[in-house]
């Protein structure tokens, strides 16, 4: 019996052109869709990242990339922390 080895799904927002964000999946040259505001884009990468098990979600911010955070509601996570690209204060 062969069992084929899939690859975990890595979700990517980045800023797009004309100041839309874009979520994409890796290895694909076009955007899944894009938002006008990073909030929407946040949102439907967090949808298909619940939506599939095991996915990964990043944001492409001024460090590279970091892990979209695992719960969005409102400014904060479940920990209390912002939101990458949240302004503090």
């Amino acid at each position: 019996m062969r069992f084929e080895q899939q690859e975990t799904l890595v979700i990517y927002v980045s800023p797009g052109l004309h100041g839309k964000w874009d979520v994409a999946e890796k290895g694909f040259d076009q955007p899944l869709a894009s938002f006008n505001g990073k909030e929407d884009a946040y949102a439907y990468a967090a949808a298909l990242r619940s939506a599939t098990p095991g996915a990964t979600a990043l944001v492409e911010d001024d460090d590279g990339f970091s892990p979209l955070p695992m719960q969005i509601d409102g400014q904060r996570n479940l920990d209390g922390a912002s939101r990458p690209g949240d302004s503090t204060g």
